[in-house]
C-alpha cells in the first residue's frame, strides 16, 4: 500500500511459496493518496508465484476506490497459484499490464456485487471507474462445485480495458446438474477494446460474451 508508512512508489516485489488464510485479501495494490485521493503513486514489477490458500474478499485488490494515474499498477504477474475466494482479481484502479498464468480459483465466500468472477470490477469500490491496458490469462482454471455462473471477466462501472488476451481457460464443474456458464466475459457497464481468445475449453461455457457485449 503506497500511502502507508513513509509513502512512495513500490517496485520489484517478489512473493513465492507462501500459504494464506486471510480474512481479506492476499495482496492489496493501492496507489491512491487516501488523504485527498490524488493520483500520487505507482506500483510496478510485482511477482507472486507458487502460493495457495483462502481469502475472504479476493486474491488481489488492484486499487481501492479512488482515481489513479494512467498505468498506475503495471507489471503484475501471478503464476502457479491456487486460491479459494470470490475472485482472483478485484480491479478498481488504472493498470498497465497484468498477467495471470496457471492460476486456479475455487469460488467460495460471499459473492458480493457483481458476483463471483475470475477477474472483476471491484466489489469493494462500487462506482469506481478504471482504465486497463492489457490483461493476459494463460492456462487458468475455475473449479465450480455447483452450477454457479462464474465468468472469466466481468467489467462494470463504465470502466474500459484496451486488450484482453486468453491463452487457455477452463471452467470445470463437479455439479451433477452440469450447468453451463452463460458467457465467458460479461460486459456489464463497461467496454473492451480488443479481445483475443486463442484457447478456451468451452465444454461448460455457452458463449464468448454477454448479449450485446460487442457492437
Amino acid at each position: 500500500n503506497c500511502p502507508e508508512g513513509y509513502g512512495g512508489n513500490i517496485s520489484r516485489v517478489t512473493v513465492t511459496n507462501c500459504q494464506f488464510n486471510s480474512g481479506s485479501f492476499l495482496m492489496r495494490l493501492h496507489p491512491i493518496d487516501d488523504s485527498n485521493y490524488v493520483p500520487k503513486f505507482n506500483i510496478d514489477t510485482v511477482s507472486v508465484s507458487n502460493c495457495s490458500g483462502t481469502c475472504a474478499f479476493a486474491g488481489f485488490l488492484v486499487g481501492h476506490g479512488g482515481p489513479a494515474a494512467p498505468n498506475a499498477i503495471d507489471g503484475l504477474t501471478i503464476s502457479n497459484c491456487s486460491l479459494s475466494s470470490p475472485a482472483i482479481l478485484e480491479i478498481g484502479a488504472n493498470f498497465g499490464g497484468v498477467s495471470l498464468e496457471n492460476v486456479t480459483l475455487a469460488p467460495s465466500y460471499s459473492s458480493r456485487v457483481p458476483g463471483f468472477a475470475f477477474a472483476r470490477s471491484s466489489a469493494y469500490s462500487i462506482g469506481c471507474t478504471y482504465i486497463g491496458t492489457l490483461l493476459t490469462i494463460t492456462n487458468c482454471t475455475v473449479q465450480r462445485k455447483d452450477g454457479s455462473s462464474i465468468p472469466l471477466f466481468d467489467i462494470e462501472n463504465s470502466s474500459s480495458l484496451a486488450n484482453l488476451v486468453v491463452n487457455g481457460y477452463t471452467a470445470s464443474s463437479t455439479s451433477a446438474s452440469n450447468t453451463k456458464i452463460p458467457m465467458l466475459i460479461n460486459v456489464g457497464a463497461g467496454s473492451i477494446g480488443q479481445l483475443a481468445i486463442n484457447s478456451v475449453d468451452s465444454a461448460h461455457i455457452e458463449g464468448p460474451v454477454s448479449p450485446g457485449g460487442f457492437l
